[in-house]
């Protein structure tokens, strides 16, 4: 173990004993390599390095004063080899803890008057300790399918698609949905005959999500744009249509992280047109509305979705390990 440490620090040692304690034993031979270089504040920082089977890791410890970060230090690097064995010294009461070596005292320098008053350190004077960065928003790519229910007739089947943005409480999604074409038939049934109607839309929503990293609960309101097709079959004269649509919804779900990159999610959605389009079939004066969209629909979805990896900082930014403290 390599450590640096100001004056009135403890000393290497120390902290090697102090990782003894913990584990119970001494370190076997090339089992722990660490390098701790302290700062003096305060706030006090310790800058630790490990290497372990090869591994290696670097942390920055903050703390009041030089034995707080010495001793989590000493915590750390014990618990990186056995956190077994760590966990039950921790409930022994007999562990020692750091000590803290005299300050040699320092010699009057000549010519000057040991009578002369010493001004306090203004400790409002000082500059506060940099606070944690806040964690950047994250971009995930989500893609699905699912049921739906209310625009198209009888309900279909579908497939969504977009990015969506999440920050540590808030959440913005772009995505575009296609829903299966189905035959809104006229007659009796006995010739296939009526309208196709299908429909694609881009949405925006926005709003917030509950729970922790893992699991999370999203609760969003947004708004769809899109057209509602439509062509004819079996009539004279058929044609295709594409009918505006525009609607608002409002949606729920759950989203469950796999790994710290991929997360299933499984989404239900309520949906209110904005204008009820009807589709007809028949000439003018005599047409026949063959499908109107529900005044409320549903639609239910799973799917998955991928963060995108963001840039490390450099240039003096936060590192990995510091970020994720």
């Amino acid at each position: 173990m390599e450590w640096q440490a100001p004056e009135g620090c403890p000393e290497a040692t120390a902290v090697e004993r102090r990782v003894e304690d913990l584990l119970g034993r001494a370190p076997e031979a090339n089992e722990l390599r660490a390098v701790g270089v302290v700062h003096a504040g305060p706030p006090w920082r310790l800058e630790l390095t490990t290497s372990i089977g090869g591994r290696r890791q670097q942390r920055t410890l903050r703390g009041n004063d030089c034995r707080a970060v010495a001793e989590a230090a000493a915590l750390i690097l014990a618990v990186s080899v056995d956190p077994i064995g760590v966990d039950g010294s921790l409930e022994a009461p007999d562990v020692p803890v750091l000590p803290i070596p005299p300050v040699s005292p320092v010699s009057e320098a000549p010519g000057v008057d040991p009578g002369l008053a010493v001004t306090p350190l203004d400790e409002a004077a000082l500059p506060s300790p940099r606070p944690p960065p806040r964690a950047r928003p994250r971009v995930h790519v989500r893609v699905g399918g699912g049921g739906e229910l209310g625009a198209i007739p009888g309900g279909t089947g579908g497939v969504r698609g977009g990015l969506a943005v999440v920050g540590e409480r808030m959440l913005l999604r772009l995505e575009g949905s296609y829903w299966i074409d189905r035959l809104a038939e006229v007659g009796d049934g006995t010739v296939r005959r009526g309208a196709v109607v299908g429909l694609g839309t881009v949405g925006l929503q926005g709003g917030v999500h509950l729970g922790g990293r893992r699991v999370r609960v999203p609760l969003v309101l947004g708004l769809e744009a899109g057209g509602l097709r439509a062509s004819g079959v079996g009539l004279v004269d058929a044609r295709r249509l594409t009918l505006p649509w525009f609607a608002a919804v409002i949606g729920t779900g759950v989203s469950w992280s796999i790994t710290p990159r991929v997360a299933l999610w499984a989404t239900l959605e309520g949906v209110v047109p904005g204008a009820r389009t009807k589709v007809r079939v028949g000439r003018e004066g005599g047409s026949t509305i063959v499908h109107e969209p529900a005044v409320l629909g549903g639609r239910a979805l799973v799917g998955l979705s991928f963060e995108i990896p963001s840039p490390r900082v450099t240039d003096g930014g936060p590192s990995g390990d510091e970020r994720s403290r």
